[in-house]
């Protein structure tokens, strides 16, 4: 079944790319094409619906990624394109993403796990909430309980309490809110609480253990990868690490100048989308491929991955600047600025620095936030000074995707217009 979901903020003369790429998608995608997505997926629990697929024509996308049109369409395959999720990333602009049948069987199928009831409130029109909030419990005949939003951070533990729920996904921001929000006997029942999406902060993994006596498993992966790649289990766990590779999946680490360990991770599987739809090309489809060749995917994640196999998550590759010569992680100054005050969420960006190179850029809604701060702290920890931002800037309100991350591209325009403001307000004099 293909289903084509939009994620916008909606702002006024924001650049929409998602409505964008339905208004093309329904240039191709006809009421043929609907049915057929209808049958296709009924297909999983009914075989004989394969049957009807043969007479009804469409377009659809095989093995290679080309566009093929057909009177009689092959049975429902594992390259079956099921799912279409067009989503705003929070890096750059988005693009549609084509899943395949098998993408999502494969991770549930690695779930391996046996539970009663599901809790599920994260958005369905991310790979995360649809994967495993949703399509789990349809595909394997568990108790779910649909909860259309994540942030009501009072009203989620009171219904886990009242549904028994046993397990429950979210993110480090929503998870963390759950902890400061809950009593302490909300979640006597959850026995599984997976942690994705992004980092899981030390401070929420600690309130989640000694509040509630849980410990999160923190997974990694990406919509590209149906979404899970690998996770903690509590048989194979290491705090700090987000497990082992899901079985089936191949890897291998791209080397990166200046990176003394680990390097950027490029995976390949029967998870892994059949490739991208971008915008202006009206439905033709481009496959993921490295230098390996086509069917790997570039995750653009710098990680390292331990003798026992555990991987750790560096960071993003393009969030990393070059500081006198030296990588510098975004995402390890924002765990050192978290360090030192917890609990409120921050952004860190580079900008061009004349000397340096670049420059870091600390966007915080701690309101007294101060640089001595982290220079007291950094040599609290023997850390560089590489790592503490030359600039902060203090907001409310940090902009967040509705999955609770950062929005970046939003972060990095509202951070640029506070720096040119306070450059006009330096050479008029004026405060």
């Amino acid at each position: 079944m293909i289903q084509a979901q939009t994620e916008s903020r909606g702002e006024k003369g924001v650049h929409q790319p998602g409505a964008e790429f339905l208004k093309e998608f329904q240039t191709f995608l006809t009421f043929l094409q609907n049915l057929w997505g209808l049958l296709a997926g009924v297909s999983i629990f009914f075989p004989f619906s394969n049957l009807l697929l043969k007479a009804i024509p469409l377009r659809a996308y095989g093995e290679e990624g080309g566009v093929y049109n057909h009177l009689s369409p092959p049975l429902l395959t594992t390259a079956t394109t099921i799912v279409t999720l067009f989503v705003l990333l929070s890096t750059f602009t988005g693009r549609g993403r084509l899943c395949r049948r098998n993408s999502r069987r494969t991770t549930v199928r690695n779930a391996w796990i046996s539970f009663a009831v599901s809790l599920s409130v994260l958005p369905m029109f991310h790979s995360f909430g649809l994967t495993i909030g949703a399509l789990l419990p349809l595909l394997y005949g568990i108790k779910a309980f649909f909860y259309p939003s994540p942030l009501h951070y009072r009203t989620i533990p009171e219904m886990a309490y009242r549904i028994n729920a046993t397990l429950l996904c979210g993110t480090n921001t929503f998870l963390s809110g759950y902890a400061r929000r809950a009593h302490p006997y909300d979640f006597y029942r959850l026995r599984y609480v997976f942690a994705g999406a992004e980092k899981l902060q030390e401070d929420t993994r600690q309130a989640w253990m000694e509040k509630f006596g849980v410990r999160l498993l923190e997974g990694y992966g990406m919509t590209e990868a149906g979404p899970v790649l690998a996770v903690n289990t509590p048989l194979e766990y290491r705090a700090g690490s987000v497990g082992r590779f899901l079985p089936g999946i191949e890897w291998y680490l791209d080397p990166v100048p200046a990176l003394p360990e680990g390097g950027r991770l490029c995976v390949r599987g029967p998870n892994v989308m059949l490739g991208y739809l971008r915008p202006g090309t009206a439905g033709q489809l481009t496959p993921a491929s490295t230098t390996r060749g086509a069917g790997w995917y570039d995750t653009g994640d710098l990680v390292r991955v331990d003798q026992d196999g555990f991987v750790r998550v560096l960071g993003r590759a393009r969030r990393f600047a070059k500081i006198g010569g030296e990588m510098v992680s975004l995402a390890a100054v924002e765990e050192f600025v978290l360090r030192t005050w917890p609990r409120t969420r921050h952004a860190v960006m580079s900008v061009p620095d004349p000397q340096a190179g670049e420059q870091l850029v600390l966007l915080t809604e701690h309101s007294a936030a101060t640089r001595q701060a982290l220079v007291e702290r950094a040599r609290l920890e023997g850390a560089s000074n590489l790592i503490i931002p030359k600039r902060i800037l203090t907001v409310p309100a940090l902009p967040l995707l509705t999955n609770g991350k950062i929005d970046y591209p939003a972060a990095r325009a509202l951070a640029g217009k506070m720096l040119a403001h306070r450059q006009e307000a330096a050479l008029s004099g004026k405060p």
